[in-house]
């Protein structure tokens, strides 16, 4: 009954050991630094590995010299995996900074206590020693912790190495900026910065476009730990892809400056937008849109209503009827279409706008109605533009639904309706929870070729994962050089009642401006070469997307396609097949992956290719930028001790100072294991020796017959 009480009194006295222990440790780290600061200063100049490969010497040439006539002691070391080694002096090899930074990429703890736990099985281990900082920074099926519990009968003690605090560093945290804006918009750079061990330190925060300085920041740091957030605010006044970079002044004795720099780029579009809005009837939608562009300055709006009364605004006042020909439709950058009958939208006007998005790249945007959008054009051209078909349930009619934004959209710049990505995390979390949507199209089923970036999902519904997948609000598809982007209902109006107008005209403007900006595509007007970014982490797969059509934009099929991606000036060329996509005719794709950082050209190539390209000037070459991943094994050298405390009491053992390794072992069980087993059989149970009885038997017969004994 007391055992409880003892324990909780060993916990407190343990803590109070520690505490008196760490006390004691300052305060002669202070006596020495004041007596003796030359051997202070030697100390705190060698690496930990150094300090490490002593104390393990010392071990073996005391402690370890006795034991090792009773019992195996093994020797290991881990990275990625563990390592068996013969010697301690295998085991104490200190690297230099610049070899370990090439050589390690990583430390995977959980893979090398799997190791050891399957060791196990072969010879039983009394105890493990672990001499690390616990760190645990690759990715592994299990966690220490799920292997450390597997651990039956053999204790792990862990001996911490290293500081729980992060070095003396300044880290660019991260830096965002909308991904698309137009010309003489004000954008916001967003920089955050940590700052480990800084306190009272001042640095310089710098903007710079084409490696000039064009603005700057004073941030000071009056904590061991502070994180701060730097916002820049620039006009962008040149159209084209502008980049810009940010550049922390580096303090004394920083960890490193590789972490001080980062680098984003905004696609800049014209100033000015030329929109056509049509409808048949003034919906919602129709009505706030109409209100919206009149008053943005950069948006020039024709309008065109056929009901209750025609309205016919700009080019579209004299024909009070839509564009025909594609030289009419390419009047306007974007045009948005309602609910419109076939009888307001001949079959003519249709092939004209499917050769305004093939040929001339432009840009439409479809929103659902009840009457004929796109119900209505079953049979017509619109339906092979469509990103979408009709859903196979239609029962979900009358029914609730909600915004949710997809994996897709989380990071498109069409979706990006705030300053900075958290921020539109943030807004977007909200409209989810407080816009549903009233009116949903049965046609939302997205087609292999589309990309969803919001889904309707019903409120009722069990599996939002799937319907996710199933059940498009706004998607969107390349149609040869253009895209058409599809709304599956007139919804958009309802986020004017929230937040004020804020959040409707952020998302209109940046839905216009991401559908009039240059994407990451380039090539010829045959041969549309894509990849999904322009700048790549260390490790991340590269999708790259080509598209073939003929002179009349029919697409064009082949078997042998590839891309050839060379890096820089060299000669190496590394090709990657292009596969077809399935259900989207004249499309490939392929995926490049494990490629180390540096200027990449991407350059499909084919028979086919070779074909349309034939009487072309240009070529369809792609470039694209793999940055240098920083080493997070070196960056972040903190001691976990909360892992360290997990794994030991997990397993039995426990996180012990150097100085208690030799109490430990003078404490554990190094008696050789002997296991005897005993094993009984009956000799009866066989034949020959019955047969033996039977033989002894008949010999005494035959010597009392000669005998003549009775």
């Amino acid at each position: 009954e007391s055992l409880p009480d003892l324990e909780v009194r060993l916990s407190s006295l343990e803590r109070s050991l520690y505490e008196l222990s760490r006390q004691v440790a300052s305060d002669e780290s202070s006596q020495v630094a004041q007596e003796k600061p030359e051997v202070l200063a030697q100390l705190n100049d060698r690496p930990r590995l150094q300090r490490v490969a002593d104390y393990l010497k010392q071990l073996q040439s005391s402690t370890l010299a006795t034991i090792g006539e009773q019992a195996d002691v093994r020797w290991s070391v881990f990275d990625e995996k563990l390592t068996r080694v013969q010697d301690v002096s295998e085991v104490v090899a200190v690297p230099t900074m610049a070899s370990a930074e090439s050589a390690v990429s990583g430390t995977n703890l959980a893979k090398a206590l799997e190791q050891l736990q399957q060791s196990l099985s072969g010879q039983p281990l009394a105890a493990v020693f672990l001499l690390s900082d616990v760190a645990h920074n690759e990715r592994n099926e299990s966690t220490p912790q799920e292997v450390a519990r597997r651990f039956e009968e053999t204790p792990v003690y862990v001996v911490p190495v290293g500081n729980t605090n992060f070095v003396r560093d300044v880290v660019l945290q991260s830096v965002s900026a909308p991904a698309v804006a137009m010309r003489n918009d004000d954008i916001v750079i967003e920089a955050v910065l940590e700052a480990h061990d800084c306190a009272g330190e001042v640095c310089h925060v710098q903007l710079l476009r084409d490696g000039d300085v064009i603005d700057f920041r004073e941030v000071s740091f009056d904590t061991g730990y502070a994180s701060r957030t730097v916002r820049f605010q620039q006009r962008v006044s040149e159209v084209g892809m502008q980049s810009f970079q940010l550049a922390v002044s580096p303090i004394n004795d920083e960890l490193t400056e590789a972490n001080n720099y980062d680098e984003v780029e905004v696609n800049v579009t014209r100033s000015d937008i030329k929109v056509l809005l049509a409808d048949e009837l003034p919906r919602w939608e129709y009505r706030y849109l109409t209100q919206l562009f009149r008053r943005d300055a950069k948006v020039e709006c024709d309008e065109l209503l056929f009901r209750p009364r025609m309205i016919a605004t700009g080019r579209r006042e004299e024909s009070k009827s839509l564009p025909v020909t594609a030289d009419e439709w390419d009047q306007y950058d974007i045009v948005i279409l309602g609910d419109l009958p076939s009888d307001h939208f001949s079959v003519a006007s249709q092939e004209g706008l499917r050769e305004y998005l093939q040929k001339r790249g432009g840009t439409a945007i479809l929103i659902a109605g009840r009457r004929s959008m796109p119900q209505g054009f079953v049979q017509q051209p619109l339906a092979d533009l469509l990103p979408v078909t009709p859903i196979s349930d239609a029962e979900q009619n009358g029914e609730s639904f909600a915004f949710r934004v997809t994996r897709a959209g989380e990071s498109h710049d069409a979706l990006m309706i705030a300053e900075t990505e958290a921020a539109t995390r943030t807004s977007w979390d909200f409209v989810n929870r407080f816009s549903p949507l009233r009116e949903v199209s049965d046609w939302r089923q997205p087609k292999a070729s589309a990309e969803t970036l919001i889904a309707a999902i019903p409120q009722n519904s069990v599996d939002e994962e799937s319907q996710m997948k199933t059940s498009a609000f706004l998607c969107w598809q390349p149609i040869g050089r253009g895209r058409l982007m599809y709304l599956a209902g007139p919804e958009t109006y309802r986020l004017r009642t929230l937040r004020g107008d804020q959040l409707h005209y952020r998302f209109w403007g940046q839905l216009l401006r991401w559908a009039i900006a240059s994407d990451l595509s380039a090539g010829t007007e045959l041969v549309q070469l894509r990849t999904n970014q322009s700048r790549y982490e260390t490790g991340e797969p590269v999708q790259v997307v080509v598209q073939l059509s003929n002179d009349a934009g029919e697409p064009v099929t082949a078997d042998d396609l590839e891309v050839e991606i060379r890096r820089g000036e060299s000669d190496e060329v590394r090709s990657v097949p292009l596969l077809a996509t399935p259900d989207v005719p004249g499309e490939y794709r392929a995926e490049v992956d494990s490629l180390a950082p540096g200027v990449y050209r991407l350059e499909p190539t084919g028979s086919a290719i070779s074909a349309l390209q034939q009487n072309s000037i240009e070529e369809a070459v792609a470039s694209i930028t793999v940055q240098a991943e920083i080493p997070l094994e070196m960056i972040d050298t903190r001691s976990d001790r909360a892992l360290a405390q997990q794994i030991a009491d997990l397993t039995g053992g426990q996180v012990l100072p150097p100085t208690a390794v030799s109490e430990i072992l003078a404490l554990t069980n190094l008696e050789p294991i002997i296991t005897e087993e005993i094993t009984r059989q009956p000799l009866w149970l066989q034949w020959k020796y019955l047969w033996l009885v039977f033989g002894c038997l008949q010999m005494e017969w035959i010597i009392r017959k000669w005998k003549g004994l009775s």
